[in-house]
């Protein structure tokens, strides 16, 4: 038989140096790769902190810095400490000039709020409008003062000739914190009719207010304006029943 001839693997060619070199050298490049991108989210990440931190520390001081002026502005506003010898005119216009000051370093709902009602007391009703609409759209959540707000804005647009502006307002004061504030939405409605001339629609509006809230704060003056009268008396009739 012929001799079969076992045909030998294949050697192995021995891995050159240079391929070595070559593999550690893209193992080195692709690890400083990720070396790089982790130093650049490291980076990125502590530029956002350090920018909330900036922020955060700017918006306290600018808090504080609207919260001084707010209080500076309320001696002026209310006649004390540095405003006590001045005349109102000037004290309102001074009032003014601190809230606008306070607002634009951080607008507060007290800033908003005091800001208006000094642009009211001064009779400028168009930017006392303009800031309590602001109150709203910014601090609708703060409802205690929003009440006060919408009396305000309510007064400003019938001194302005805007019935259904303000009636509409007065609307809105009725739906704060379930109702409390009704009997005052009323008050306000009642009394505009009754300068307006339209003294039926007042009436009514004062005989609600006695029936549906007598424990209400205004009840006295209502009472005042609308005295209640006894039911009358049923009167026998011929067959001696009572008449209705």
């Amino acid at each position: 038989m012929p001799r079969v001839i076992k045909k030998r693997p294949p050697k192995k060619k021995p891995i050159q140096e240079e391929e070595v070199k070559s593999v550690a050298q893209q193992a080195i490049e692709k690890l400083r790769q990720r070396q790089r991108q982790a130093v650049r989210v490291g980076i990125a990440v502590a530029v956002i902190i350090l920018a909330l931190l900036v922020s955060s520390l700017y918006s306290t001081s600018q808090y504080k810095e609207a919260m001084r002026l707010q209080r500076e502005a309320l001696d002026y506003y209310y006649g004390k400490n540095a405003g006590a010898d001045l005349p109102d005119d000037e004290r309102m216009k001074k009032a003014v000039e601190l809230l606008t000051q306070s607002v634009e370093k951080k607008p507060t709902p007290t800033g908003l709020y005091y800001l208006g009602n000094a642009y009211y007391r001064q009779g400028n009703y168009d930017r006392a409008i303009e800031y309590y609409l602001r109150f709203e759209d910014r601090f609708k959540g703060e409802e205690l003062i929003l009440a006060l707000v919408y009396q305000k804005l309510a007064s400003a647009y019938f001194k302005k000739g805007m019935p259904e502006a303000g009636l509409k307002t007065l609307e809105k004061l009725k739906e704060l914190r379930d109702g409390i504030f009704t009997d005052t939405a009323l008050m306000m409605e009642a009394r505009y009719n009754e300068e307006a001339g339209n003294t039926e629609r007042a009436i009514e509006i004062y005989k609600r207010l006695i029936q549906e809230y007598p424990d209400s704060p205004w009840s006295i003056e209502v009472r005042a304006k609308v005295p209640e009268t006894s039911p009358p008396e049923k009167s026998p009739n011929k067959e001696g029943t009572t008449s209705d």
